[in-house]
């Protein structure tokens, strides 16, 4: 009896091994992709811009991931007229894993710098941006999503004519999904003049203020009050993009107005992450106040933007 019980025992141990075998096994192609979203950066002219970009590979393959084993790396559009170089700071396994086309793929985090400083205001903004890699002769160009970079001389207001005291969003449900729908921003006038804003400019090319629904907010609202309820009036989440729309809102002075700024949206992807630009006359003379990218809602989205799954020979 004891004789079977151990070849019992040594036949499930086997089998046991040989399962584990089987699903631990490397794939013989390696995959990658990515989940597609809005990208969106602001710094002064000489700081580095830290990016993060989460990859999904179908194995737990630590070569794709040691960074020694990339030669060059950029954002950059499909034809490689628009690039920004970057450096692979680190690499983090996530411990999280997507099915796709019912096989696991693995989360890992990319950290790159960005390569670049300037004197100048800069801008690159891609539609449809990459993720290019050359990993051991290989060139791995993964679409990301949209990218919005931009370089600005300071932040804040360099005159010290206005000041930021409120920024606080407004989040509904629409398709099917939490989405930023509008942005309470409080604007305070600092001097002893009137001053006049002249444009307020959402920093992602997704995206801008809809500058003929501003509207002073004289009560308190929440984050998830009904944008529709606020304007009075049924609220339309997309619209065309323009680029000369201004405003003129009159702060009286040493006064703090708190306005409602609608969002509409023209790019593919919603946003929960921006800077903006105040353009504002006070008397005669122009000025501008810079923000940068003020994160105003974390969520999980339901429908994930799966980018194209490259496959390579290992």
């Amino acid at each position: 009896m004891k004789k079977y019980a151990i070849c019992f025992f040594l036949t499930i141990s086997i089998t046991i091994a040989c399962l584990i075998l089987v699903v631990l096994k490397p794939s013989p192609t390696l995959k990658l992709t990515t989940v597609k979203k809005a990208y969106s950066y602001v710094s002064c002219y000489q700081e580095e811009e830290r990016i993060q970009v989460d990859i999904l590979i179908n194995d737990l393959n630590k070569s794709i991931t040691n960074k020694e084993k990339y030669s060059s790396l950029s954002i950059s559009d499909k034809t490689h007229h628009n690039e920004l170089v970057l450096n692979l700071e680190k690499v983090i396994y996530r411990g999280e894993n997507v099915t796709i086309n019912q096989e696991s793929f693995y989360q890992y985090s990319y950290y790159f710098t960005v390569l670049f400083k300037t004197e100048d205001k800069f801008l690159l903004e891609i539609d449809d941006a990459y993720l290019c890699m050359n990993y051991r002769n290989m060139d791995i160009n993964l679409a990301i999503g949209s990218f919005s970079y931009y370089k600005v001389p300071y932040f804040g207001d360099d005159k010290a004519h206005i000041s930021i005291s409120k920024l606080q969003p407004i989040v509904n449900d629409l398709e099917e999904e939490k989405i930023l729908v509008g942005v309470v921003m409080g604007i305070t006038n600092q001097t002893n003049q009137p001053i006049t804003i002249e444009k307020i400019t959402a920093l992602d090319l997704n995206l801008q203020f809809f500058s003929a629904d501003f509207m002073v907010i004289e009560e308190e609202v929440f984050s998830n009050s009904n944008i529709s309820t606020l304007l009075g009036k049924s609220y339309s989440l997309h619209g065309t993009k323009d680029n000369n729309e201004e405003v003129l809102l009159v702060i009286p002075s040493n006064t703090k107005v708190d306005y409602l700024l609608p969002i509409k949206y023209h790019g593919a992807f919603k946003t929960n992450k921006m800077g903006f630009l105040i353009e504002y006359k006070i008397g005669e003379e122009q000025n501008t106040l810079y923000y940068d990218e003020f994160l105003f809602f974390t969520t999980k989205t339901k429908n994930l933007s799966i980018g194209e799954v490259l496959t390579y020979e290992k």
